[in-house]
């Protein structure tokens, strides 16, 4: 392999930390941005010399591949889980490494419209009940499950709305049991 300039040697550095903490490799826009260039083509130019020095593969992965995830049924807020007879989903997209399952819930109704999700979004879930506070979480309650934004105060739990955090329910730590930590909601626009 030959010698990397400072700039490339920085380049295939940021890359390599992404890749490691992620498990995805950054975008040609996310490396200009971190490396404070103006333009894409100046990356495209350093990625060239990377691949053509021997540090990087002719061919990476592309970061548009699928993910297969189970879709395991629908999520109404405040109603019992449905699920349904076991199913494949696919999303465009890798998700990072994680010691937890996922999988995917198609919402059902429109309970969660004043939190920008509606009927047929999918919900892309990590399956873990230990989380931090700030993080948005099924949680099942005397309410149903619901998915609300979750802040640790002493004995209790505040289960927020996710845009509206004036609107929250306060409960005992006891009262609810923590399913699940949503990663993503994605939507399908119909053309």
């Amino acid at each position: 392999m030959k010698a990397l300039t400072l700039k490339q040697k920085a380049i295939l550095d940021f890359i390599q930390n992404a890749h490691k903490t992620t498990g995805i490799t950054p975008s040609y826009r996310q490396i200009m941005r971190a490396m404070g260039y103006a333009s894409v083509s100046t990356v495209a130019t350093h990625m060239a010399a990377l691949q053509k020095k021997g540090h990087l593969d002719q061919n990476p992965t592309p970061a548009n591949d699928l993910t297969s995830l189970p879709l395991i049924g629908h999520f109404t807020d405040g109603q019992p889980l449905e699920i349904s007879a076991s199913m494949e989903t696919q999303i465009p997209l890798q998700l990072p490494p994680t010691d937890h399952s996922c999988y995917a819930l198609r919402v059902r109704g429109d309970e969660l419209a004043l939190d920008a999700i509606i009927d047929g979004d999918l919900l892309i879930i990590e399956a873990r009940s230990e989380i931090e506070t700030g993080e948005i979480a099924l949680a099942q309650t005397e309410y149903g499950l619901l998915l609300r934004k979750i802040e640790f105060q002493g004995p209790h739990l505040r289960l927020s709305r996710i845009r509206n955090p004036q609107n929250n329910l306060i409960i005992p730590q006891s009262e609810a049991i923590i399913q699940a930590t949503l990663i993503m909601v994605l939507r399908q626009y119909c053309t």
